[in-house]
């Protein structure tokens, strides 16, 4: 029996490519195991750049170093020191991003940087990732124009044996250009904390509940604080479609649980879309304290090379055709990764209580 290898994932949807581990790629090996005999080939490592940009936002991505595999050389993954990346815009302006490690760095072999500029939708930019021992890296990328999209009707129903969120998504898509649509849906934790003063004393809310809800009850007049913390982790939650425009159904069926939507404006272009997606709800309400947060329905515009990396990425899901091989390219010259450029409208939905 061979290996099974469980792949792990963090947060965005990380490149796996031809003879190289990339970090933020973790594998587990369970089960029965066998050697695995390694290419006698030059251990060459190389910079590795991930990262999704949005319009109207600033540029923040993360980069390490890949894992060559080859005969002789250590399969570990060591945290990259000393790269600088820069960005540039079309007018020739230059900044060069901060990177410094987080909690994240020590589990993803990753570093983030961050730029202070703001990608502008429509703008055409270069980043360029410089190593004294790895080279230099570059990334050309166009963040795609701004575009509206609405919500124009919800309903919860039962889909392929789950109990589903569905929503009516309109896309107005712009006329002249082709165009590249990603829907997804994803759980963001949400920790809110609550404080409030009785008798000249502050109070812990979630320690002292019982004194909370009888003043309140009581109509008695109080001052309450609370602080909100957003998780830097997002959580996709399944999804599902029937709309024959989508690339879903060219690989997969309308039964399969895909991580996004995608959808090209081929049939549609120019003009208004509307399309229906599913989404699975089993983790829309959470289970305890901690896994609260809100819904969010992103409709994303992306940038061609970034939409064909997504498609070939979902074609690597359980359950579709595994002789069936699959190539996914990522847009780094001289270097590994994919730095992909969109611009995003979001809607976001409560279904969980803080009973405050």
């Amino acid at each position: 029996m061979g290996s099974i290898i469980k792949k792990v994932y963090k947060k965005r949807n990380l490149l796996r490519a031809t003879g190289y581990f990339l970090p933020a790629v973790m594998t587990i090996v369970s089960s029965c195991t066998r050697n695995l005999d390694l290419p006698k080939v030059q251990a060459e490592k190389k910079i590795v750049l991930i990262g999704e940009l949005t319009g109207g936002g600033p540029a923040l991505l993360r980069a390490g170093q890949s894992l060559p595999l080859a005969e002789g050389n250590e399969l570990k993954f060591s945290i990259i020191e000393g790269l600088e990346v820069k960005l540039e815009d079309e007018n020739g302006i230059v900044q060069q991003l901060s990177g410094s490690a987080d909690e994240m760095t020590p589990v993803l072999y990753t570093v983030p940087f961050k730029s202070t500029v703001v990608l502008s939708p429509g703008g055409r930019y270069k980043l360029t990732a410089t190593h004294s021992n790895l080279g230099i890296a570059i990334a050309e990328f166009t963040i795609p124009s701004a575009f509206t999209s609405s919500i124009i009707d919800t309903t919860s129903t039962s889909y392929a044996g789950v109990s589903a969120f569905e929503l009516g998504i309109q896309i107005d898509d712009l006329p002249g250009e082709s165009n590249y649509y990603v829907i997804e849906a994803i759980k963001q934790y949400i920790d809110v904390t609550g404080f409030f003063s009785f008798g000249g004393q502050w109070y812990d809310l979630n320690g002292n509940k019982r004194l909370y809800d009888s003043l309140n009850k009581a109509n008695l007049s109080f001052i309450k604080n609370f602080d909100t913390t957003f998780s830097s982790n997002y959580f996709r939650q399944p999804v599902y479609t029937t709309d024959p425009y989508t690339d879903n159904l060219t690989y997969g069926n309308s039964l399969n649980p895909s991580k996004r939507i995608l959808l090209r404006d081929v049939n549609f272009n120019g003009t208004s879309y509307i399309t229906h997606i599913s989404v699975d709800k089993s983790q829309f309400l959470a289970t305890g304290y901690i896994d609260r947060g809100q819904i969010m329905i992103t409709v994303k515009s992306v940038s061609e090379d970034y939409y064909n990396y997504l498609v070939a990425y979902e074609q690597t899901e359980p359950g579709l055709d595994p002789n069936q091989p699959v190539r996914i390219k990522g847009n780094v010259n001289n270097g590994l990764g994919m730095i992909g450029a969109v611009y995003t409208r979001r809607f976001t939905y409560f279904f969980d209580s803080w009973g405050y």
